[in-house]
């Protein structure tokens, strides 16, 4: 619950898609495995959830990158070693 607030409000969002993702995977595992071993259900859609959401958490951008600024990573000025020949 509080994964997806942070979600919605845009707030350290990779951290949060990633533990929702892994406490779905946490759930699916201990949960829906021995159901579905029992009943011989399929697993393939909490899975797939899953999968969907750790890969929302690879997109987002880490929180360190984001505060800093293409701009403020590189000079203004770039200097090219000469070449002697």
């Amino acid at each position: 619950m509080v994964a997806g607030i942070l979600l919605l409000v845009g707030k350290k969002t990779r951290a949060a898609a990633t533990w929702l993702g892994l406490t779905v995977l946490f759930v699916v595992l201990v949960v829906y495995v021995p159901i579905g071993v029992v009943e011989r259900a399929s697993l393939d859609k909490g899975l797939m959830f899953c999968g969907t959401v750790l890969l929302l958490a690879g997109t987002m951008p880490r929180e360190a990158s984001r505060r800093e600024s293409s701009a403020d990573q590189w000079p203004h000025e770039t200097r090219i070693p000469k070449v002697v020949g």
